[in-house]
């Protein structure tokens, strides 16, 4: 299998529900959130028009050395099993929860399985899977 280099993050956006809330019914804490209806900035910080349409809060999915992405989401689901509550609560009143991966081949393929189990435990926990591929540079 090809090297590559990748980044997970855990994502929930929520039409109403604050970040506080979000982040107490996982147990989890994070610096990027976002409130629906408050003004919208960049990411240095400048204002920008308009106000957010949605809560969102971003969570990194922790990743040791010589991990592989099943293994990082394997790691993270394990913990979100014991949130399964929250994670329902989030999602019955119209929240989106996904882990998004970002990932750099360095070559022009690659290639990773994902095991029927964790696909099974995605979808137990209504988590969706976003995969996005940049070409090596």
């Amino acid at each position: 299998m090809n090297e590559y280099n990748f980044e997970i993050s855990f994502r929930i956006t929520h039409p109403s529900m604050s970040p506080d809330i979000i982040c107490g019914l996982l147990s989890m804490e994070t610096d990027v959130k976002r409130k629906v209806g408050e003004a919208r900035y960049n990411p240095k910080g400048k204002p920008l028009p308009g106000v957010w349409k949605e809560t969102y809060c971003g969570f990194d999915v922790p990743r040791k050395e010589g991990d592989s992405i099943p293994e990082c989401l394997d790691n993270m689901l394990q913990k979100l099993k014991n949130q399964r509550s929250g994670i329902e609560q989030i999602h019955s009143s119209g929240g989106n929860l996904v882990f998004y991966i970002l990932s750099a081949p360095k070559e022009l393929t690659f290639g990773e399985k994902f095991s029927w189990k964790i696909l099974m435990e995605l979808a137990d926990l209504k988590i969706d899977l976003s995969l996005e591929v940049h070409e090596p540079s």
